[in-house]
């Protein structure tokens, strides 16, 4: 019987995976953050990190729309009147349904 494929095979991946973990190592958070930024993932829900994004970037394929999001985002964040637009308004707010304190017992038995 001739092993020496199977060990050659295990060296290789063991090889492999020291290699993937010196690569990993050598990934700082900034170029994380950054990764999720150009794809347009934050945290951010102001917009203010729109300008991030890859594709919205002078020469991209959706640069020519920058403008026109970075506008709708202000109008989206302006801060508005909750209670006129509160569709709940009307409702007492000290009022419940008188079935929802019920409790429902179940016997084993």
């Amino acid at each position: 019987m001739h092993f020496s494929f199977g060990w050659t095979r295990c060296i290789l991946q063991i090889q492999a995976a020291v290699h993937l973990l010196g690569a990993w190592s050598s990934v700082t958070t900034e170029v994380i953050v950054n990764s999720f930024l150009v794809c347009g993932l934050s945290s951010n829900t102001y917009g203010s990190q729109d300008r991030q994004i890859h594709s919205l970037k002078p020469g991209q394929v959706a640069h020519s729309a920058a403008d026109t999001i970075e506008k709708e985002t202000a109008r989206l964040n302006l801060a508005t009147d909750v209670e006129a637009d509160d569709p709940f308004a009307d409702l007492d707010a000290g009022v419940h349904d008188e079935e929802e304190d019920e409790e429902c017992m179940i016997d084993d038995e």
